[in-house]
């Protein structure tokens, strides 16, 4: 855990530098990414190349960051001149991958359960079913985080880059398995408080909303004849009628600044555990 802790120390002097730069780039590429995504069949491709460009961008200003005590988009034209192939061939292999692995635990998961249900132990499959889901994600997630960070640190190529995160976790384990835990709890946690703080700004709307759709629901235990059926209400319209736009634009805002700041730490805290576990030159 030794890296980890130092890693964390290190976000002291990167956070500062690099925080603008890659806040920025990550607010352009999904923005991006929702813009060209929408367009059928290409949108989804080049929303790949988006996401594979603009990741490579954020890991290259944080290495910079980390390096030289300061950021620019240097080393992003470097990057994207030199290895643009290596990331899509990294976003290309994280897809695959992810397409394998949920096949394989998902069949795995379906012949445990099958197997525990025919020896009368059906709750333990299922147990050991999602025990097993979890822990195929997690050594997914364990290896995928690096790719990345290897091609725009170390400049490799992409089969190069699943070489090097296989050996990380290969050789350090316990210490991978940690610093995985510590990153998405970090990742996410800003998210959660902008949910929270979403949440708390469009209340009064949400709260109307389903007062308005409780009143409208028949009262099944009312006397008399059963009453005559009558259509449900959709909450989600009585919501969007009820909040104003100023509302629903700063919960948006809200939750897209937690988003930020929690791309903003993965993206920083990879990049310093990377650096420190690969003794990247400072």
């Amino acid at each position: 855990m030794g890296a980890t802790l130092d890693a964390v120390g290190d976000l002291r002097q990167t956070v500062p530098q690099a925080a603008a730069l890659v806040g920025l780039i990550a607010l352009v590429m999904y923005s991006v990414q929702f813009g060209v995504s929408t367009v059928p069949f290409v949108g989804s491709i080049a929303a790949g190349v988006v996401i594979a460009f603009g990741t490579g961008a954020m890991y290259a200003v944080a290495n910079e960051a980390a390096e030289r005590r300061a950021a620019s988009i240097t080393p992003v034209r470097q990057l994207l001149s030199t290895r643009w192939l290596s990331l899509l061939g990294v976003f290309v292999v994280l897809v695959a991958a992810g397409v394998v692995t949920a096949i394989v635990g998902v069949l795995a998961a379906v012949a445990v359960v099958a197997v525990t249900a025919a020896l009368d132990i059906g709750p333990v499959g299922a147990v050991l079913a999602v025990g097993g889901l979890f822990v195929a994600y997690l050594v997914f997630a364990m290896v995928a985080q690096f790719l990345y960070p290897a091609v725009a640190i170390d400049g490799v190529g992409a089969f190069d880059a699943v070489t090097t995160a296989g050996r990380l976790v290969v050789d350090r384990p316990v210490s991978v398995l940690g610093f995985t835990l510590l990153r998405v709890a970090v990742e996410y946690v800003p998210f959660l408080l902008g949910l929270v703080g979403a949440l708390a700004v469009v209340s009064d709307a949400l709260t109307a909303a389903v007062t308005t759709f409780e009143e409208a629901l028949p009262d099944p235990e009312a006397p008399g004849e059963a009453p005559a059926p009558t259509e449900v209400p959709d909450l989600g319209a009585l919501f969007f009628a009820e909040a104003s736009t100023g509302s629903l634009a700063a919960a948006v805002v809200v939750v897209g600044v937690g988003l930020l700041v929690g791309e903003i730490i993965r993206i920083a805290l990879t990049t310093a555990y990377y650096r420190r576990v690969t003794s990247a030159p400072s």
